[in-house]
């Protein structure tokens, strides 16, 4: 979640975005975060791919450019 944070506030987000916690969404797994994006709920979100996902359900659908 640190991650998701600061990249909101790289691209200067935080009036678009709302990053909110909680203890489990029902789709908890063992590897990585579980993130809700509107109605959609991706699993399993490691360091390692955060990057790719930031992008595919941040930037692309808010039309903002990679930094």
């Amino acid at each position: 979640m640190e991650l998701f944070g600061e990249y909101i506030k790289k691209y200067k987000l935080d009036n678009e975005i709302t990053l909110a916690g909680s203890f489990c969404t029902g789709k908890c797994n063992r590897q990585g975060v579980t993130v809700q994006f509107d109605d959609e709920i991706v699993t399993g979100i490691t360091k390692d791919d955060f990057k790719e996902v930031f992008k595919k359900y941040v930037l692309d659908p808010l039309s903002v450019k990679e930094i």
